[in-house]
């Protein structure tokens, strides 16, 4: 969440909303660098494809994350045209391309308005997925509900007949078992007149790779490589694990199993001063 340090190390995603609070500051790389550590990965910043756009304020420095078990459950994007244009359970980093490079703006006429995308769940999808899960979104109406594809078109503007089209061919891809995106997983049928769930979403800054160099004893390293004495960290102040881009799930490795490691550490390093 903090602009500076992005603006520095990962200038792309520097005028991206994002998912943290304002607690994520990056204080922790200011500490351990202060006492010598070197960091590693810092350009390497994961942007979350979907995050939900409230309607009533679109440039909302943070914003809700639009969980991945919406497309997992059947969820279809579209563009402004009505078309879809990636296949939804793609990789973060690939689906965040692909609504960049295929979508538009809310508003086209300020630079600084969010690139969007229509995210759609039909009666299966919404089924899957739970309706009592998206009551929360509802209420804070970033999601909405819609009788039909037509109503839909109406209140965002889109055209009727082109999204009528995309649903039919994703659930004639869908019947074939792939589709032109190369997509082969259809978690749930969709046909054209089912009453909709629908969101807008777009990129958001979710997760950094980058930060301080540990070992796999979580003991943060200096310039040289060597460990800092009694200096430990783990989670996401640390960088190097993951590499270029984090799979979904495996922040536990860094905050849980490092972190375990770390604690140990400290404490054993404590001990020892005790003594």
């Amino acid at each position: 969440a903090n602009k500076e340090l992005l603006a520095q190390h990962a200038p792309y995603a520097a005028g991206l909303s994002t998912t943290n609070g304002p607690f994520a500051s990056g204080d922790g790389l200011a500490m351990a660098t202060s006492a010598g550590a070197t960091l590693n990965l810092m350009d390497r910043v994961q942007v979350h494809p979907t995050c939900f756009v409230d309607p009533t304020d679109p440039k909302a420095g943070r914003k809700f994350l639009a969980p991945e078990a919406l497309r997992g459950s059947g969820g279809i994007l579209l563009n402004h045209d009505g078309k879809r244009f990636v296949d939804e359970l793609g990789l973060r980093d690939h689906v965040t391309k692909a609504i960049f490079s295929s979508c538009s703006r809310i508003d086209a006429g300020d630079l600084e308005s969010p690139v969007i995308a229509h995210l759609l769940l039909g009666t299966d999808a919404v089924e899957k997925f739970q309706a009592a899960n998206l009551a929360f979104y509802k209420f804070k109406k970033i999601v909405s509900e819609f009788e039909n594809v037509e109503d839909f078109a109406r209140e965002r503007g889109l055209d009727a007949e082109a999204i009528r089209n995309s649903i039919r061919d994703y659930q004639l891809a869908a019947d074939h078992g792939e589709d032109s995106f190369g997509k082969v997983t259809f978690p749930t049928s969709v046909s054209p007149d089912d009453a909709l769930h629908a969101m807008m979403v777009t990129p958001c800054v979710h997760y950094t790779m980058g930060g301080v160099q540990i070992d796999r004893h979580a003991r943060v390293l200096d310039s040289q490589g060597k460990p800092i004495p009694g200096l430990f960290a783990a989670g996401e102040v640390t960088g190097g694990l993951h590499g270029a881009n984090r799979l979904a799930g495996n922040s536990l490795l860094e905050c849980t199993v490092f972190g375990r490691i770390a604690g140990k550490g400290a404490s054993g390093v404590a001990n020892q001063n005790k003594d």
